[in-house]
């Protein structure tokens, strides 16, 4: 299930403390809209009410995939797929999330609506 919590956050810009919401799982089965939120690099990124500075949040984070597609003797099936990811050291815990979604197929159909190659 996908579950957003409240966080209480500090801007490193203007200083400014503020609380937003934070994605801690994400189901994408339930909710395939964060696919594309992961894939545009928007899925907590939070914006200071203040001077309107963008911000990720590196918090660990549960992804769910309740259809994810194996193939066992031969056969196709759907299996569920939870992965935990630990995103406390932020970009470079991001960078290695996204190229792992990446190599699972995940965002193939984002890559062939942006042109983009394989």
């Amino acid at each position: 299930m996908t579950k957003i919590e409240s966080y209480d956050l500090n801007c490193k810009a203007c200083g400014k403390d503020f609380k937003a919401p934070i994605y801690e799982s994400v189901n994408i089965t339930l909710d395939p809209e964060l696919l594309e939120k992961i894939w545009n690099g928007t899925l907590n990124t939070v914006k200071c009410p203040k001077c309107k500075k963008e911000h990720f949040v590196a918090v660990p984070l549960l992804f769910h995939d309740m259809e994810y597609k194996v193939v066992e003797n031969g056969k196709e099936v759907k299996k569920s797929k939870m992965t935990w990811i630990d995103l406390n050291d932020g970009i470079e815990g991001w960078k290695r999330f996204h190229a792992f979604l990446d190599m699972e197929g995940y965002f193939d159909e984002f890559k062939k609506r942006e042109g983009l190659n394989h």
